[in-house]
């Protein structure tokens, strides 16, 4: 009688276990909005790098902004690009090889409402020599899987600007 109780729990109890095991996996995982954000940005973040240092034609920097972004976002780096394009300064802004590394020191996903998921998120800054880093709202448009940035702004008052911090 003991050897059936030890078969039945291979044959119901280990299937549960590995059941409830690989739930508890996925469940440690990233949601995919969160993972989203960041691409996004570091996305952005690319497209307005590589244009200012010449690497990068406006339209197809715009072509590839329209891809990624919408409403407030889109149209101020649009702007940004126009006014650039304008004073003759693409190509003259960045150096040769200039990078940018980005770390998200903390995303918070502050609400939900329909299909925008909004986020409040402490992120530093690596250009070149300097370190900047800064407090941001932002929110992303979820349209069936494709996600798209709608605000990115600074919160007032964060330390942003020149740190020291190398963490």
């Amino acid at each position: 009688m003991y050897r059936r109780k030890n078969k039945s729990f291979y044959l119901l109890g280990f299937p549960a276990l590995a059941v409830i095991f690989f739930s508890l996996l996925t469940g440690l995982s990233e949601p995919e909005p969160d993972k989203a954000v960041q691409s996004l940005i570091r996305e952005r973040t690319r497209i307005l790098m590589s244009t200012s240092s010449g690497h990068l034609r406006p339209a197809a920097a715009e072509h590839r902004l329209r891809q990624i972004e919408q409403d407030a976002v889109l149209e101020g780096d649009l702007a940004s690009l126009t006014k650039a394009a304008k004073n003759t300064q693409l190509g003259k802004g960045g150096e040769k090889g200039q990078f940018c590394f980005i770390k998200f020191k903390e995303l918070k996903r502050k609400k939900t409402m329909f299909e925008y998921i909004t986020y409040e998120a402490r992120i530093q800054w690596d250009i070149g020599a300097s370190i900047w880093s800064g407090i941001y709202n932002i929110a992303i448009q979820n349209d069936a899987g494709s996600f798209r940035l709608t605000v990115f702004e600074p919160v007032y008052g964060s330390s942003y600007g020149k740190s020291s911090e190398y963490v």
